[in-house]
């Protein structure tokens, strides 16, 4: 319910308040990237996108600690759906080549991610011109519901609302109204 992202937004800052006035060293442990990590999504439910790209740039602006790859890869993945999400085809863009060339050097791109990649990169160079962004959506949906029949490609999932957040674009709704139906 949006009351409950609301409520571990105002509590995640509450923590992050408690810790700068504390003067706690927590800065390059994991401890901090779950936080921000989680501060991505519920902000990214809450639509408040700058508040998510706050978050994203203290993960990976800081290099002082040892991140999963899987995490990190997702953390890519998740900065280009912010930048579509701020309408920013520049920050898009670059995203968009920079988490591919991470992954592919990574050895980490799944089917998932090679078929978001491929859609996206089309979609923005042109490819689909006359055609409405629900229908890339679509597109994303039918290829991903066959990606997603090996179990090894569902561990791409488990990190945020993939599905969830296409589901949003086909129907027009935000992804919290998603989340919400859901349950």
């Amino acid at each position: 319910e949006a009351r409950e992202y609301a409520k571990a937004a105002e509590e995640l800052d509450a923590a992050f308040k408690l810790l700068d006035e504390n003067k706690i060293l927590f800065r390059d442990t994991l401890a901090h990237v779950i936080m921000n990590y989680y501060g991505i999504t519920v902000n990214l439910v809450l639509m408040n996108y700058k508040k998510s790209l706050r978050f994203l740039n203290a993960i990976l602006s800081e290099k002082n600690y040892e991140i999963r790859k899987d995490l990190y890869a997702n953390i890519r993945l998740i900065q280009i759906i912010v930048y579509y999400e701020i309408n920013d085809a520049d920050l898009f863009q670059s995203g968009l080549k920079s988490a591919y060339r991470y992954l592919v050097q990574n050895k980490k791109l799944y089917g998932f991610e090679k078929l978001l990649f491929s859609v996206l990169k089309k979609a923005f160079a042109g490819e689909y011109t006359n055609i409405d962004e629900r229908e890339i959506f679509r597109e994303i949906k039918e290829k991903l519901a066959l990606v997603m029949k090996n179990k090894y490609e569902k561990r791409a999932l488990r990190f945020f609302y993939y599905s969830d957040w296409v589901e949003s674009k086909i129907q027009g709704k935000s992804l919290k109204e998603i989340l919400n139906e859901k349950k």
